[in-house]
């Protein structure tokens, strides 16, 4: 299980089907089971990625910085929060940016028209969905997540096998992965957004340690090859286990 909200609508399944393990996609919605079930038989396992041969270039726009968004267009994602802040910041850039927005979703209408109202249209773009994330993730300097909630979004797991640093709010498990200002920066208030992005856009901040510390940890601990070793490893105790008991 992988979203704590979606726990309640399976769980007259679940029960009914006398579940002998559980498997959880990150320690905090391993404490949330348990929390919730008392002691189950539970171990968490991480998604996994696929690691990429390409990495994040440093090839520049003169004095641009190139931001990206991958995901929903919906309130969750929280791009009404951030483009306001992007507006907030302005007189503090030296550097002028790009954020490219990649996906679809509900609110796309709404946030366009923000954009518009904020007079931010020359330096934020929608370009719809791309079925090549990784080739997007390359051209950036860093990503954003300003989610309002989230699991473990996949999408940060991609960006940082890419070498590009990711800019999140500090929900879900997020903060399992980002060690702040380490392999990637964690948002703890709308003050933090404003503090940091600034620095980013001018280039006050180098990213290079912290990408090669992201896609180490990712290769390392988040690799597809790991995540599937370890539910084979799971499967084979639990059914040691079941055999014993018979």
């Amino acid at each position: 299980m992988q979203d704590r909200d979606s726990i309640g609508l399976f769980d007259k399944l679940i029960l009914a089907k006398n579940v002998d393990h559980w498997i959880s996609t990150s320690k905090i919605l391993k404490e949330y089971i348990q929390a919730q079930y008392g002691y189950v038989s539970i171990n968490h396992i991480y998604n996994g990625v696929e690691i990429p041969n390409v990495k994040k270039t440093d090839v520049k726009i003169e004095g641009v910085t190139k931001i990206g968004f991958v995901g929903r267009l919906n309130k969750q994602k929280g791009l009404d929060l951030l483009i306001p802040i992007l507006k907030r910041i302005e007189p503090l850039l030296i550097n002028k940016y790009k954020f490219t927005v990649i996906g679809e979703g509900e609110e796309k209408i709404h946030l366009l028209e923000l954009v518009n109202k904020l007079k931010l249209n020359d330096c934020v773009e929608f370009i719809g969905p791309k079925s090549d994330i990784n080739s997007e993730l390359i051209k950036f300097d860093f990503l954003l997540l300003p989610s309002r909630k989230e699991g473990l979004p996949l999408v940060m797991l991609e960006a940082m096998a890419c070498g590009l640093p990711v800019v999140a709010n500090n929900v879900g498990a997020i903060y399992e992965v980002i060690q702040n200002k380490v392999n990637g920066f964690i948002i703890n208030s709308e003050s933090d957004w404003l503090d940091l992005l600034p620095k980013l856009i001018n280039g006050n901040i180098d990213l290079n340690k912290i990408s090669v510390k992201a896609t180490n940890l990712i290769s390392s601990e988040f690799s597809v090859k790991r995540m599937c070793d370890e539910y084979c490893n799971s499967y084979q105790r639990h059914k040691a286990v079941s055999e014993t008991k018979q």
